[in-house]
């Protein structure tokens, strides 16, 4: 469902579909949650993608957050001049 929402730009459902799955604890695929952000970077919606990446983190529970997650975030934060908020100062 996440990348149905995903793939039709309706990034708040998306967000709504991961706090439930979170919090009825429904097993989250990483790659997933990867792929929306992937998403997100192509239609530059940086901010967006910034903000579910540290939904993911705040979730630590769910061990969702990987090196190809951090890695999309951090790509699209540098290729938007954001490159100050990738060493902490965001």
């Amino acid at each position: 469902m996440i990348m149905v929402y995903s793939d039709s730009g309706r990034y708040d459902e998306v967000v709504e579909v991961f706090e439930c799955m979170k919090n009825n604890e429904v097993k989250i695929d990483e790659k997933t949650l990867t792929l929306h952000l992937m998403n997100l970077r192509r239609s530059g919606e940086v901010e967006l993608a910034y903000d579910f990446f540290r939904l993911m983190v705040a979730a630590s529970e769910l061990d969702v957050v990987s090196v190809y997650s951090l890695t999309v975030v951090v790509s699209a934060l540098c290729c938007h001049g954001e490159s100050k908020r990738v060493g902490g100062g965001g």
